[in-house]
C-alpha cells in the first residue's frame, strides 16, 4: 500500500511538472500581450500549367499586434503541419516543394516536406488524404478535393490561437469559359428624381458556388458579390456616390449603403474619374458597363463580355398648373403651366385632355406656357356638331369654365371613356430629345376658379335595415336659375335637377340600383324612378365599379349651380356622408310622445288649373310641424299639404297625388300632382302657420267645388340619447278645424 502511494505521488508531481511547462492561453491576453484569434486567411489558388496536375496557393493575413511571428498550418490528412513565414502577412507554397512526390504517395507517405525535396501541391490531394485516412486520421478529408489552411500569430510569450480554417481549391488547368453577358433592364426611380436602377440577370455556370457582378465607375471595374444567385438588382442598395461627393471628385462605388441609387446620366461620375486618370474611355458618355463572373470553389473565374445599359429617359414631373377666369367673359378661363426643366432638352410638348384622349403642342423650349388667348379648345358650333378635338392652330375657343360639355360630347362619341361628369383639366407635359422623347408625366388635376357655394348641411335618415335617404341643404346663389345635385355610383356622378330649389332630397326618388340589378352586375343609378332607396352601405355598389371607393360606406355628392345661360357659377362637394345605421331594436322603442303641430292653414286666394287638367285634384291647404327634441326623438321642420278625398273614391288615402318638398328655412314649396297632372305653389310664412301663395301667372279654370280639408302627413323620426337617427315614422294628423278651399274650373 505504501509502494501504490508512493508511484500515485510521483506520477501527481511528474503531472504538475508537465503541465507547469505548457502554454495557458486566456481568451485575451497571454503574459499581457493581445492573443486575439486572427481572422481567417485569404487564398488565391493557381495552376502550374496544363498538364503539371498542380498548383499553388498564394495566402495573405491580416497583421495582429504585438505579433513577432506568424506560423501557417496545412493540414496533410492526417494531422496540420506547421511553416513559420517570418513577421510577415503574406506567404506562399510556389517553389517550396512541400508535398510528398508522387512515388511517396504511393508508398502511404502523407508527411510534408520542409527540405524542398517535394513538389508543387496536387490539383487533386485526395490520394494525399486517402494515406492519412487509412493512418488512423478523422480529420474527415477523405475524398475532398480542398486544402485547409489556418494562420497563427506568435508572440514573445509564445504562441497565439489559431485563425478559423479557409478552405482553398486548386484551379482546373484550363479554366471555365466565361459566361454569357448578363441581361439588363434600366427603370427610372420616378419623376424628378435624377435616378434610376438596374435588374441584371444571367445564365447560370456549371460549377459555380457565388457569382459577382462588375460596374465600372469611369475610372475602374467594382466588384459586387451577389451570393449564389442569376439575378441581382441596384435598387435600394445606395452603391452609386452621392451628388456632395462627386463634387469632391470621389468616384469609388458604396459598400455601405449609404450612397445613392444609380444616376439617370452618369457623365459627371466619369468625368472625375477621367481627371484621375482613368482611361476607360467612358467621358462623356450616358451608358453603363456591366460585366458578370463566376466564382468556383477554387477562386474566380473569368468575367463575361461587356453589356451596355442606359438608363431610361426619366418621366417629366407634373407640371404646375393654375386657372383663372378669363376678365372678358366669367364663362371662359385659362389655365398656366409651368414644369421643371429636364438637361438636354430641345423643346417641350403640353398634352390637354378632350374627354377622350390627349393632344399634344409642342411649345417650344420654354418651361411655362398658357393656354390664354391660344383659342385651342372646340367651339359651341363644334360641341353642338358631335365635335370635341381641340385646335392646335389656334382657330377654336377659350376654355369653359365648366369642360363638362366637351366631355360629354367626347363621352357620345366614344362611349368607351366617360369623364362627363368631370369638372377637371387634366394636364401632362413630355420632354423632347434629339433621340426621343420623355415618358408623358402623371397628369395634374384642376379645376377652374368656380366659387364655392357656402352654408351647406346635410341630413341623413334610415328607412328600414337595408336602406335611408340623404337631405342636401345649400345657401342660394345670385342668380342661379337651376341647381344639379351629383350623386357617386364609385366610378362616375349622375347629375339630379333640385330646379331653383336650394334642398334636394333622395327620399323617395329610388336612384338606388335594386338587388336584382346588382346581382346581375348592373352598376348604374338610376333617373326613372325605377329604382330604389339610397343603401345603407353603399360599397357593395362601389365594389361592383371596381374603384378606390370599394371599402368605403359613405356618400360622394356635389352640388352645382347655374344661371340661365347654362353657366356653371357654383359649386360644393359635400363630404362624409353617411347614413346611420340603426342603434337600437325597434321594438325596444318607447311610444312616442304627442308632438306640437300647428294647426293647418288655408291658402289665402285660390288655385287656378289649367283647362286641360285632371279634375280629381280637388283642394289642398297647407302647414308646417314645429321642431321639438325630447331624449329619445327629434322632429325636423317639414312641410305638408292637406287633401280632400270625397270627390273620388279613386283616390289614393296614403295620399299618393300629393308630394311635399322640403325647404330648410321657415317657408314651404308645395308640388301637388296626379299622374302627368303638376303645379307647385311656393309658400312664405306670414306669422303665425298661414302660408301666401307667390305671385304665379294664373291660368284658365274650371268651377269651384267646395271641400273640407281634415288630415294632414308629416315624418316623425326618433334620436337615440346620442343624437344618432335610428328610426323615420311617417304619420297622419286628423285636424279638428276644418277649412274652405275653392279650386275654380271652367
Amino acid at each position: 500500500m505504501k509502494k501504490k502511494l508512493e508511484k500515485i505521488l510521483i506520477l501527481g508531481m511528474a503531472l504538475m511538472l508537465v503541465l507547469s511547462t505548457i502554454t495557458l492561453y486566456e481568451p485575451q491576453k497571454v503574459s499581457g500581450v493581445a492573443t486575439d484569434k486572427p481572422e481567417k486567411t485569404t487564398i488565391k489558388t493557381y495552376s502550374s500549367g496544363v498538364g503539371t496536375g498542380t498548383g499553388y496557393m498564394d495566402i495573405t493575413w491580416k497583421a495582429m499586434s504585438g505579433a513577432t511571428n506568424y506560423k501557417l498550418l496545412i493540414s496533410n490528412g492526417y494531422n496540420y503541419e506547421i511553416f513559420t513565414t517570418g513577421n510577415v502577412t503574406a506567404w506562399t507554397t510556389k517553389g517550396k516543394k512541400i508535398f510528398p512526390t508522387q512515388t511517396e504517395i504511393n508508398q502511404g507517405k502523407y508527411a510534408f516536406h520542409t527540405d524542398g525535396k517535394g513538389v508543387e501541391f496536387a490539383s487533386d490531394p485526395r490520394a494525399l488524404y486517402e494515406n492519412g485516412y487509412k493512418a488512423g486520421s478523422t480529420f474527415g478529408l477523405r475524398n475532398q478535393q480542398k486544402y485547409i489552411v489556418r494562420v497563427m500569430a506568435v508572440y514573445s510569450s509564445g504562441d497565439g490561437p489559431t485563425s478559423d480554417i479557409t478552405d482553398a481549391y486548386m484551379p482546373p488547368e484550363t479554366l471555365p469559359a466565361k459566361p454569357d453577358k448578363s441581361i439588363i433592364s434600366a427603370y427610372s426611380s420616378g419623376a424628378g428624381t435624377g435616378t434610376g436602377y438596374m435588374d441584371i440577370s444571367w445564365k447560370p455556370v456549371s460549377g459555380a458556388i457565388d457569382y459577382k457582378v462588375v460596374i465600372s465607375n469611369g475610372y475602374n471595374y467594382e466588384y459586387f458579390t451577389t451570393g449564389n444567385n442569376t439575378s441581382w438588382s441596384t435598387k435600394g442598395k445606395k452603391i452609386f456616390p452621392t451628388s456632395a461627393e462627386i463634387s469632391q471628385g470621389k468616384y469609388a462605388f458604396h459598400s455601405d449603403g449609404k450612397g445613392a441609387e444609380f444616376a439617370s446620366d452618369p457623365r459627371d461620375l466619369y468625368e472625375v474619374g477621367y481627371k484621375a486618370g482613368s482611361t476607360f474611355g467612358l467621358r462623356n458618355q450616358k451608358k453603363y458597363i456591366v460585366r458578370v463572373l463566376a466564382v468556383y470553389p477554387w477562386g474566380d473565374g473569368l468575367t463575361s463580355d461587356i453589356t451596355e445599359v442606359y438608363m431610361p429617359k426619366e418621366k417629366m414631373a407634373k407640371p404646375v398648373v393654375t386657372t383663372h377666369e378669363l376678365e372678358s367673359d366669367n364663362s371662359k378661363g385659362y389655365l398656366n403651366i409651368s414644369w421643371r426643366p429636364s438637361p438636354d432638352a430641345l423643346s417641350y410638348k403640353i398634352g390637354l385632355f378632350n374627354g377622350f384622349d390627349y393632344q399634344y403642342i409642342n411649345v417650344g423650349n420654354v418651361t411655362s406656357w398658357s393656354t390664354k388667348g391660344r383659342k385651342i379648345w372646340a367651339t359651341e358650333e363644334e360641341l353642338d356638331a358631335g365635335q370635341y378635338r381641340l385646335h392646335v392652330n389656334g382657330d377654336g375657343s377659350e376654355l369653359p369654365i365648366d369642360p363638362m360639355r366637351t366631355y360629354s360630347v367626347a363621352y357620345q362619341v366614344n362611349p368607351s371613356v366617360n369623364y362627363s361628369d368631370r369638372l377637371f383639366y387634366y394636364t401632362r407635359v413630355i420632354a423632347v430629345y434629339e433621340d426621343g422623347e420623355s415618358p408623358v408625366s402623371d397628369a395634374t388635376t384642376q379645376t377652374m376658379p368656380i366659387p364655392d357655394i357656402g352654408d351647406t348641411d346635410t341630413d341623413e335618415a334610415v328607412i328600414n335595415e337595408n336602406s335611408g335617404y340623404i337631405d342636401l341643404y345649400w345657401a342660394p346663389v345670385d342668380n342661379a336659375s337651376e341647381y344639379k345635385v351629383w350623386i357617386s355610383d364609385g366610378k362616375n356622378f349622375k347629375e339630379y335637377s333640385a330646379g331653383d330649389q336650394n334642398f334636394w332630397s333622395s327620399n323617395d326618388q329610388k336612384i338606388w340600383p335594386t338587388n336584382e340589378e346588382l346581382e346581375r352586375g348592373l352598376g348604374q343609378l338610376h333617373d326613372d324612378g325605377n329604382g330604389t332607396d339610397l343603401a345603407l352601405k353603399p360599397s357593395q355598389l362601389y365594389k361592383l365599379n371596381n374603384t378606390a371607393y370599394k371599402d368605403y360606406d359613405g356618400y360622394v355628392t356635389r352640388v352645382t349651380a347655374y344661371d340661365e345661360k347654362g353657366h356653371i357659377i357654383g359649386h360644393h362637394q359635400f363630404l362624409d356622408i353617411n347614413i346611420q345605421t340603426i342603434l337600437e331594436p325597434a321594438d325596444e322603442l318607447p311610444e312616442p310622445e304627442i308632438l306640437e303641430i300647428i294647426e293647418n292653414a288655408p291658402l289665402d286666394e285660390e288655385v287656378m288649373l289649367p283647362s286641360k287638367d285632371n279634375g280629381l285634384l280637388k283642394s289642398a291647404s297647407g302647414g308646417y310641424i314645429t321642431s321639438k327634441t325630447t331624449s329619445s326623438k327629434r322632429l325636423k321642420k317639414v312641410g305638408f299639404l292637406n287633401y280632400h278625398p270625397d270627390f273620388s273614391k279613386s283616390y289614393n288615402s296614403a295620399g299618393y297625388n300629393f308630394a311635399p318638398s322640403i325647404r330648410r328655412s321657415a317657408s314651404v314649396s308645395l308640388s301637388l300632382g296626379y299622374g302627368m297632372i303638376s303645379f307647385t305653389i311656393d309658400g312664405n310664412k306670414n306669422g303665425g302657420s298661414t302660408y301666401s301663395k307667390s305671385a304665379n301667372e294664373k291660368k284658365k279654370s274650371r268651377p269651384a267645388i267646395k271641400g273640407e280639408v281634415w288630415k294632414t302627413y308629416y315624418t316623425l323620426r326618433y334620436y337615440s340619447g346620442g343624437g344618432n337617427l335610428y328610426r323615420t315614422e311617417y304619420k297622419s294628423y286628423n285636424s279638428t278645424k276644418k277649412e274652405e278651399v275653392y279650386i275654380t274650373y271652367p
